[in-house]
């Protein structure tokens, strides 16, 4: 029998700790191993933010998940006594306050939120080597939040059984202070795939991945275009969700949260069509702000916003797209700034510490793009109380943040970086051009990153790498890149069969990936495969595994048309390969609802057909593989889908407008 291990420890004011400590048989102190947290108690120091112990839930959550039992979670005082006759998990004591002495600490130390963990055996008695894991933050509980989730993340787990490697060191810290998504709204669509229709719980559980995932804001945009003034009582009661979202970023997650608008876009009559299925551009209506009367319309149109969400930690505004007015001056945008600002003046909590932010986008005005955009934000800095900020990305947004000295109020927003918007919910791998692009704004001394999504669901592999480039990690790297993380965050095991699922969108081997998707759709009704990460997201874990395995058959089906095209098949092989392409994008296409522009645009699930047609096209003509071919097919799946989701990607794979 292993002998009890006591050990007294303290904690200094300058850093806080988290220690695991565990027993295991006497080993050398350098001799690799895994440590059993089977049975464990959480010792947590008194006085810890909300968002620290909701980080402490999760980890007693994903140990009860896999050993069947939730730690006890136990409040101590700083200095408390450590008495090790069980796996323990104690937060803000320990041992380990060198740790945050060191360099990582010490660079840029103004971003926080850096932390340290470290995996040692230690004879604390004499009694035999003690595993112990610690994490330092120096003084910052947002670190040590980041500690905990990252804890989540190392743990080796399994049916029964939650471990973690000895030795082990991770040194972390974010290489830019603030790291945020946008949640893009626009489009209409189904239900968990477009963010219009998301509930509350839906909106919790996105917070909660971006929380794992290391950002710490995000941006939404409610759609206040799309509510006619005064509001109505369920229009009220759509907005006043994003007043809770806000507060549940702050109190649950320590994160920020922004909402943006649009310049001078209202709806007038919402035709009893509920906010979800409201077609944006079927409602909206512009307004000329140059008109007195136009301006003041719009600001009382977007003081129901700032009413009924005062709780945003930053208020953007588009300068276009939507949005506009042919032949106004940048001069007409500024004065719509200046109203935003004033309606944060008046209704916000906290006015003095909510910026508002100018998203310089296509830019408002007369001139050139570069033109315009200096003039709006000279405008803004003249004539716009402060705080404020602004987005960039293009060259002209870079120039007039550089001329006006705000760099250290811009925010990176690589607008389509992630993902194309709009475009069909479609995953395409951009890891490589992740890990290139998104390191602008380290290089270039910013403060502040923001990406985008469209359909967070199936983008989730980018939105990783995006926020590990943020916090100077490699999302390539084939260990601990972006795809293999993620996937070991899905699933419990066969997480490489995952990874595999996600690499084989980038390659051309239809047998493989057909062989992938049936892996992958056997693996997300396999309750016993369930990885950590089905504690923070729930059914959303066996949606993104069926959706890979219904991307993978359409990248697959894909693949065989245009292999049986090049073997000079005839048409009735040709017709029978394309039917099963056309009808895998049609039910596809009605499970996520998505009819409008860019259905089948990514690479992986339209190059191969559309290459494949032209060149039957140049070999056979257009009349005889319309007519031996195409139609043909799609008659036949028009038949089992609607043909809404069938036309319009016949007509984009022939290359028809």
């Amino acid at each position: 029998m292993i002998g009890l291990s006591r050990s007294r420890v303290f904690v200094p004011g300058s850093a806080v700790l988290l220690i695991v400590a565990a027993l295991a048989p006497p080993a050398s102190a350098g001799q690799a191993a895994t440590v059993s947290l089977k049975g464990c108690t959480i010792q947590l120091v008194e006085g810890q933010p909300a968002y620290v112990r909701r980080a402490v839930d999760d980890l007693g959550a994903v140990i009860q998940m896999f050993t069947g039992a939730r730690p006890e979670v136990v409040e101590v005082r700083p200095g408390s006594e450590i008495v090790v006759d069980r796996p323990v998990i104690a937060i803000g004591i320990g041992t380990a306050t060198e740790l945050t002495k060191g360099v990582l600490f010490q660079k840029h130390a103004d971003l926080g939120e850096a932390f340290v963990i470290h995996a040692e055996r230690r004879d604390t008695s004499g009694s035999g080597m003690v595993p112990l894991v610690s994490i330092g933050s120096a003084n910052d509980p947002a670190g040590l939040k980041f500690g905990v989730l990252v804890l989540i993340r190392r743990l080796q787990v399994s049916p029964g059984d939650v471990r973690i490697d000895v030795p082990l060191t991770v040194e972390a810290r974010p290489h830019i202070r603030i790291r945020s998504m946008y949640a893009h709204l626009h489009w209409a669509y189904n239900n968990p795939y477009s963010l219009r229709t998301w509930s509350l719980e839906d909106w919790k559980r996105y917070v909660d991945l971006l929380a794992h995932m290391g950002f710490n804001c995000m941006q939404m945009w409610p759609m206040m275009e799309l509510l006619p003034h005064p509001l109505s009582k369920e229009d009220e009661a759509y907005l006043k969700k994003y007043a809770e979202i806000i507060d549940y970023l702050h109190k649950q997650r320590g994160m920020k949260g922004f909402v943006v608008s649009c310049p001078n876009n209202i709806t007038e009559d919402s035709r009893g069509v509920p906010i979800e299925k409201r077609e944006y551009f079927d409602f909206e209506r512009l307004l000329d702000p140059g008109d007195p009367a136009n301006l003041k319309r719009i600001l009382e149109h977007r003081s129901d916003l700032y009413r009924t969400v005062p709780n945003a930690d930053g208020y953007s505004v588009i300068d276009s797209d939507p949005g506009g007015w042919k032949g106004s001056p940048a001069s007409a945008f500024v004065d719509i700034l200046a109203g935003h600002r004033g309606l944060i003046d008046k209704h916000g909590k906290r006015p003095a510490e909510q910026p508002l932010i100018y998203w310089t986008w296509m830019s408002w005005g007369t001139g050139t793009r570069a033109q315009n955009i200096d003039d709006a934000v000279g405008g803004m800095v003249d004539r716009v109380r402060p705080p404020w900020m602004i987005t960039v990305f293009w060259p002209e947004h870079i120039a007039a943040c550089e001329k006006y000295g705000l760099k250290d109020k811009a925010i990176h927003f690589p607008y389509g970086l992630i993902e194309n918007e709009p475009c069909g919910p479609l995953t395409d791998l951009r890891i490589e051009l992740l890990k290139r692009e998104a390191r602008w704004p380290i290089d270039h001394g910013l403060q502040a990153a923001q990406g985008n999504a469209q359909t967070p669901l199936v983008q989730l592999p980018n939105i990783v790498a995006y926020s590990m480039v943020l916090w100077g990690e490699d999302p390539t790297d084939p260990a601990d890149g972006a795809v293999p993380r993620l996937a070991r965050g899905l699933v419990c095991r066969d997480a490489d069969i995952v990874a595999q699922g996600w690499m084989s969108l980038t390659r051309e081997n239809a047998e493989e990936s057909l062989g992938l998707a049936n892996q992958i759709r056997d693996l997300s009704t396999d309750e016993t495969a369930r990885g950590p990460l089905a504690v923070i997201i729930g059914n959303w874990q066996k949606r993104v595994l069926e959706d890979l395995a219904f991307m993978l058959l359409i990248h697959g089906r894909a693949l065989r048309f245009a292999d049986a095209s090049s073997d000079s098949a005839d048409h009735a092989a040709l017709t029978a390969e394309l039917t099963d392409y056309l009808l895998a994008v049609g039910t596809w296409l009605e499970r996520t609802g998505y009819h409008n522009r860019g259905m089948i645009a990514h690479k992986p699930y339209y190059d191969p057909v559309a290459k494949a047609l032209a060149d039957l096209k140049a070999r056979l003509g257009d009349e005889a593989i319309q007519a031996g071919i195409v139609q043909p097919a799609a008659d036949a799946v028009r038949k089992k889908v609607d043909p809404k989701f069938i036309d319009p990607v016949v007509r984009a794979i022939c290359g028809k407008p």
